[in-house]
């Protein structure tokens, strides 16, 4: 296989790093730190997507995020597009780096078509919610991994100057300055945990997400997702990163996203998500952002609608917010809505199958997991829908500026125009919305139907035991009266000089019948309230968590 290499080498790191996290405690101070740069290597040492279009030809490279000025301070007069992609989410060091881009282009940035609409008032700039696959093991190996890490003694990265010096002086000062101004402490683990993507679930979609956002850890530790008991999607987590755009007039584009994902579908999919995600990131079978980069590779800008960066703006949110879909694979791969309406026929099922303890407050959980995640999805969706349409508002404005400029010119007959891609992008999400606006009350009527159902089960299941019940106290009411009757006559039918054929006389019997009388009464009484005894025995924080 193609990516075999970078698969086998991966799991061995994986094998070799991960049981030194269990032994951080102590002396390990260089196995701490192997683990350190592995899991979250240097902000100065991320790997930065840079694609040079051409008029006939387009180009990828890498560099890293230690000398990033340099790459958005000119280019080649041939150069008529340099979209740079930082891996990079929202935070202190996204806010720098953003402001430093846009103030590179002062003088210019009254030349070019803004997205007034689809960016936040006063801000022309856009950015969108995207759904993304990723490794749930691997990334809740990287949240253990951060808890032992920046809690570790012999591993104190805190200081910015530390953390930094590979930076550009520019970018030190600025997160300095900007540190100083939102009164945040530049360390190290603070620009990590913005890297992290959304929980599917949370609130988020807000147009007011700042540098201060990022200083939350977006994921937390928690069971797998109803979406994971696909085949297709074992050991994937479906989470939210936020794509962000700022583009200059003189043929630059800045990106920014959380650490990137799977986002196309393929029979493929369980071994794409082995891969570490800097892999995942340059294959385009796999990564939004690199089949952008490559879909003109050997075509440049002569396919494009517009040769400007605005158009290749619109391209890439729309191929983004459709994601993710098995359409470049050839829809060999069962889509995400389409596994949930299958898990949901499952667990419909499940609730007719007959009643066992603990089962069903199971399947509720999974009901509400389910109900919990559609949303996410649906609220996403929705985002994306207001998005999109404000971008189309956007759009028209830039084609009438376009005719006013005297530039009403089309390249190619046939090429997708800013607004051909807009249409075709909302026409997929207004299906995926109508499918899960369906979806949603299904399965709330399921979940409905389930608590109906075992709540006749329930009361079938009391009209039984209070049969039982009747039978037990007639029962329990003939032996307490003949049980003593029984034992007396019995007891004074023995020939009470002795016991017949022995020297033995009444304290033998009563020596061994009565312990052993006793030692099986306790026994009985021991097991009827061991759950009892046993929570009464635990230390008190354990109790305190059991009753919560």
């Amino acid at each position: 296989m193609r990516h075999q290499g970078w698969t086998e080498r991966f799991n061995w790191q994986r094998s070799l790093d991960t049981p030194l996290l269990r032994k951080i405690r102590g002396p390990e101070e260089t196995a701490a730190r192997n683990a350190c740069n592995y899991y979250f290597p240097p902000r100065a040492n991320i790997m930065v997507q840079i694609c040079d279009f051409f008029a006939e030809e387009a180009k990828s490279y890498r560099r890293p995020l230690g000398g990033i000025e340099e790459a958005w301070a000119n280019k080649r007069p041939e150069v008529e597009v340099r979209w740079i992609h930082i891996p990079v989410g929202i935070g202190l060091l996204q806010s720098t780096l953003e402001d430093l881009f846009l103030h590179a282009g002062v003088g210019k940035m009254s030349q070019h078509k803004l997205f007034k609409q689809a960016g936040k008032p006063g801000w022309p700039y856009t950015d969108l919610n995207v759904l993304t696959f990723y490794n749930h093991d691997y990334s809740m190996e990287m949240l253990e991994a951060l808890d032992l890490l920046s809690k570790d003694e012999n591993l104190k990265r805190g200081t910015s100057d530390d953390e930094l010096v590979e930076m550009q002086p520019t970018i030190k000062d600025d997160l300095k300055w900007r540190s100083r101004h939102l009164g945040e402490d530049i360390n190290f683990w603070s620009l990590v945990k913005a890297d992290f993507p959304l929980q599917l679930g949370e609130q988020f979609g807000s147009d007011d997400q700042g540098p201060l956002d990022g200083k939350l850890l977006r994921i937390s530790k928690s069971d797998r997702q109803v979406l994971s008991l696909h085949p297709q999607y074992t050991n994937s987590l479906l989470a939210v990163s936020r794509l962000r755009a700022f583009h200059r007039s003189d043929g630059f584009l800045l990106t920014f996203g959380n650490t990137t994902g799977v986002d196309y579908l393929s029979r493929d999919f369980e071994s794409c998500l082995k891969l570490p995600n800097d892999v995942i990131l340059q294959q385009p079978e796999f990564s939004v952002i690199a089949h952008v980069m490559t879909a003109f590779e050997n075509s440049g800008t002569s396919r494009w609608h517009r040769r400007t960066v605005e158009w290749l703006v619109v391209y890439l949110f729309t191929e983004s917010a459709v994601t993710p879909h098995s359409m470049r694979g050839g829809m060999n791969a069962i889509s995400p809505l389409n596994a949930y309406k299958e898990l949901t026929y499952i667990l419909q099922r499940e609730q007719e199958l007959p009643w066992k303890k603990g089962q069903s407050p199971k399947l509720v959980k999974r009901y509400l997991s389910c109900l919990r995640e559609l949303r996410g999805i649906h609220s996403v969706i929705s985002e994306k829908l207001d998005k999109l349409r404000g971008m189309q508002e956007d759009c028209e404005a830039m084609e009438r500026e376009y005719q006013q400029e005297g530039k009403d010119i089309y390249l190619e007959e046939g090429s997708d125009s800013m607004a051909s891609r807009l249409e075709w992008a909302i026409r997929i999400l207004e299906r995926k919305e109508k499918d899960i606006k369906v979806m949603i009350p299904y399965v709330q009527t399921a979940l409905k139907e389930l608590f109906n159902l075992r709540t006749i089960e329930q009361n079938d299941l009391a009209i039984v035991a209070d049969n039982q019940n009747k039978a037990l106290f007639v029962f329990t009411g003939v032996t307490v009266v003949f049980l003593p009757l029984s034992f007396f006559t019995s007891y004074f039918g023995m020939n009470l000089a002795g016991i017949s054929n022995t020297d033995k006389d009444e304290y033998f019997f009563w020596k061994t019948c009565g312990v052993g009388a006793i030692m099986m009464s306790a026994m009985i009484i021991l097991l009827a309230y061991w759950y009892e005894i046993r929570r009464a025995l635990r230390w008190p924080k354990r109790a305190v968590e059991d009753n919560w």
